[in-house]
């Protein structure tokens, strides 16, 4: 039991981990996209 809630806790924080990853990089994705939209 203790380690289903410690596996729990794991993928929450991987998940969290990852989706703050996607974030960031939908930000530098769209910052280089909107600089090439202004530049070109």
């Amino acid at each position: 039991m203790q380690t289903l809630a410690e596996n729990s806790k794991g993928l929450t924080l991987l998940m969290r981990l990852n989706w703050d990853r996607f974030v960031a990089l939908a930000v530098l994705f769209g910052s280089l996209a909107f600089s090439a939209w202004v530049g070109g």
